[in-house]
């Protein structure tokens, strides 16, 4: 005889979260308020191609050209040079 498997209570039905179905909306609008406020921040840039071109041409101009308040010589060559002068 086989042994019949002894019946088991239903858990009852999972009641709703009314407050985390609230939170969970509430994150869901500000996600898209933040999708709209970001739509429109690029929105905004498609226009600005001048300024970005403005912007590559001063980085290579910077990059080509030494900076003027940076010295070329090295440690010893200053003070080779201050030696020179007497100092």
């Amino acid at each position: 005889m086989a042994a019949a498997a002894a019946p088991r209570p239903k858990s009852p039905p999972a009641s709703p979260d009314p407050c985390g179905r609230h939170r969970l909306q509430l994150a869901v609008d500000a996600l898209h308020r933040e999708i709209g406020f970001l739509e429109g921040e690029i929105s905004s840039i498609e226009g600005v191609h001048a300024a970005s071109r403005c912007c590559k041409e001063v980085d290579e101009f910077v990059g080509r050209n030494p900076d003027p308040f940076i010295t070329m010589y090295g440690f010893s060559d200053l003070n080779i040079l201050v030696d020179s002068w007497g100092i």
